[in-house]
C-alpha cells in the first residue's frame, strides 16, 4: 500500500492511501508525471479521483506502508484491541460474545 500526501503551494495538503503493490520507484515515477501536465488532470485511485491542477502542486510525497494485521493463528475471538485501519475508522472486536435470545416451544 502507498501513503501518498500532495502538498498544495498555499501548504495545504491532500492525502490518500493507494492500494497499489507496485514498488515505489515505479510509482513515484508514475506519479510524477503530475508536473509534466499543464493542464488540470484527473488523478484516479481506489475508484475514487481527484481533480488537481499541476501548477498549484508544491510537492508529492509517497511511503510504502505495510498494515500489520494482528495475528489471528490463534482464537480471533480472543483479540480485544481495535483494528486501525488506513482512515479514521476502526473496528472494535467487542469483549465478549452476546447471547442470541432463542424462543423454543
Amino acid at each position: 500500500m502507498k501513503s501518498v500526501e500532495i502538498i498544495l503551494e498555499n501548504k495545504e495538503k491532500i492525502s490518500f492511501n493507494d492500494y497499489d503493490d507496485t514498488p515505489i520507484e515505479e510509482y513515484s515515477e508514475k506519479i510524477s508525471a503530475l508536473f509534466q501536465v499543464s493542464n488540470i488532470t484527473t488523478l484516479v485511485f481506489g475508484g475514487q479521483s481527484i481533480l488537481l491542477r499541476p501548477s498549484k502542486i508544491f510537492a508529492i510525497r509517497v511511503n510504502d506502508t505495510i498494515i500489520e494485521l494482528p495475528d489471528y493463528s490463534e482464537d480471533p475471538t480472543e483479540i480485544k484491541e481495535p483494528i486501525k485501519l488506513d482512515s479514521d475508522k476502526e473496528i472494535i472486536v467487542p469483549d465478549e460474545e452476546e447471547e442470541e435470545d432463542v424462543i423454543t416451544d
